[in-house]
């Protein structure tokens, strides 16, 4: 026979989040937006957040630089992907 925990796993979740203090950080949305549109412009920009934000040293530059190639990448692929659709949706037949 199955028994079942005494305290709900939403229970745990919930006190473990109230001792964590949420912040927004709009400096780190920005960058986010920033390098999520595929404009070449828009880098240059980025990079003096990037400065601030993250460091320049070792291996978490390297991991760094390539979690925002994968993510640069995934944005111009989600791009590439949302006109094509347009394409296809108004489409002559």
């Amino acid at each position: 026979m199955c028994t079942s925990p005494t305290v709900p796993a939403v229970f745990i979740f919930q006190r473990l989040l109230t001792h964590v203090d949420c912040q927004i950080r709009y400096d780190l949305i920005q960058f986010t937006l920033l390098q999520a549109l595929p404009l070449p412009g828009l880098d240059k920009w980025s990079d003096s957040l990037r400065c601030d934000l993250f460091p320049d040293e070792g291996c978490k530059s390297v991991a760094f630089t390539a979690a925002l190639m994968i993510h640069k990448a995934i944005s111009l692929l989600a791009v590439f992907l949302f006109g094509l659709a347009l394409r296809n949706l108004f489409k002559m037949k």
